[in-house]
């Protein structure tokens, strides 16, 4: 989604009180008390007497804070990049400007996770994961994956929501599997659907986790996109 976005200053006042305790000495003078006649009325003596007194101490704070305004621009970037792309892709069957535009500035596609993954029945090694996406303001289409981990089933999920919903990227996440050798050691493969033209039959793309030496799927649809492209050139 993209935005325009500008740094702000504002000043935030915060009023504090705290009580001070402190201690003094008063003196104080006490008489006997006695008739006026009788000549010790007059003795007297000084007492000393600690008081407690609590002083209200009240000071004010002042931080300056500075905010990050964003202001959404998504929409005039969507409709601008699909006026553009319907044009140019009436004649550049490889373009894909249209699909490109839905994917980044659009609304559609986006998936929400609506429960927590939960260990698959049927595929031991695998979860289950539940997602929501959403396709324009009112349609909704409920998304339901059994996958390895949170971010191949993010992408698959990411690859169902679009296709709901119209969009077909050129290069998407279409399953994830296990192969197990002669000696028994497993490996994870990544399968991906490449397009060379909207609305053309997919071609089958396999890109093993070991390809790279840092083995991710991020790695891999970069070497999956990049296959793509020579397969259609």
């Amino acid at each position: 989604m993209a935005t325009i976005c500008r740094t702000v200053q504002e000043s935030i006042e915060t009023t504090y009180t705290e009580n001070v305790e402190s201690w003094v000495n008063k003196q104080s003078a006490k008489c006997k008390r006695s008739a006026w006649w009788k000549p010790w009325k007059w003795l007297c003596w000084l007492v000393w007497v600690l008081v407690k007194i609590i002083t209200v101490v009240v000071y004010t704070v002042i931080q300056i804070v500075s905010r990050v305004l964003c202001h959404v621009v998504s929409w005039v970037l969507l409709v601008g990049f699909t006026a553009v792309g319907s044009v140019v892709q009436t004649w550049c069957h490889k373009c894909w400007i249209v699909d490109w535009a839905n994917i980044h500035f659009g609304s559609d596609g986006n998936c929400e996770q609506i429960e927590d993954k939960r260990p698959s029945l049927e595929k031991p090694d695998q979860f289950v994961y539940t997602f929501i996406c959403k396709c324009g303001k009112n349609e909704q289409h409920k998304v339901t994956v059994t996958t390895f981990n949170d971010e191949i089933a993010a992408e698959l999920v990411r690859t169902e929501g679009l296709k709901k919903c119209g969009i077909t990227p050129a290069v998407v996440l279409s399953d994830a599997t296990i192969e197990v050798d002669s000696k028994g050691t497993s490996y994870l493969n990544y399968v991906f659907d490449c397009t060379c033209k909207p609305g053309g039959f997919p071609t089958k793309i396999t890109i093993p986790k070991g390809f790279s030496d840092s083995n991710g799927l991020s790695d891999a649809l970069k070497e999956a996109k990049k296959q793509c492209r020579s397969l259609c050139s």
